[in-house]
């Protein structure tokens, strides 16, 4: 009896840690997912800086050499750098906007990772007590045979293998079975 107390005991020991370190290894995880989604705005806002400025760049480039060439910047030529700017301002919004969506993605995955950890930290104590039912449920079960258990310390109402068919000592009444002998 004692040792399936102290089995018992520390199986939920067990249990309990083990629900703790997950839940620890989920509340990790969102917070690579955070940082993550920090590293994509600081990236995505670097890269916007970066996409603005060889925009800007090349069109100097091209004003510059119609300048050069000698054309006026009008008509057709107004036409081509502005649909360049436009262009690169669509580049730009494009990078954003992939930039915003792996942030929320990054930021999902921490909302559920925090949620898990937070479901295991609830069913913890349900770890921790589920074994200690368990064992118990097997002490005074079917799992001595004889119709005693804990030490002979309790008189068990339950059949056993030197009973059954027969009357059941604790209870003092016979099965159904026991009266259809042919």
């Amino acid at each position: 009896m004692c040792l399936q107390i102290i089995g018992a005991v520390v199986s939920d020991i067990g249990a309990f840690m083990q629900a703790k370190t997950q839940a620890a290894n989920y509340e990790a995880q969102a917070k690579v997912h955070e940082r993550q989604a920090n590293l994509e705005r600081t990236k995505g806002a670097y890269e916007a800086r970066r996409m603005t400025d060889r925009g800007r760049m090349l069109l100097g480039k091209q004003i510059a050499a119609y300048g050069s060439a000698g054309i006026g910047i009008q008509g057709t030529i107004t036409e081509t750098v502005r649909k360049t700017g436009e262009e690169l301002a669509l580049d730009v919004a494009a990078a954003r906007y992939g930039t915003k969506v792996n942030i929320e993605n990054e930021n999902i995955l921490a909302n559920i990772n925090r949620m898990n950890a937070s479901a295991v930290n609830a069913s913890a104590p349900f770890a921790l007590l589920s074994p200690i039912i368990g064992g118990l449920g097997s002490m005074f079960s079917g799992g001595v045979s004889g119709g005693t258990y804990l030490g002979g310390a309790f008189s068990s109402p339950m059949v056993s293998s030197s009973n059954v068919g027969g009357p059941i000592p604790a209870m003092g009444f016979k099965p159904a079975n026991a009266y259809n002998h042919r």
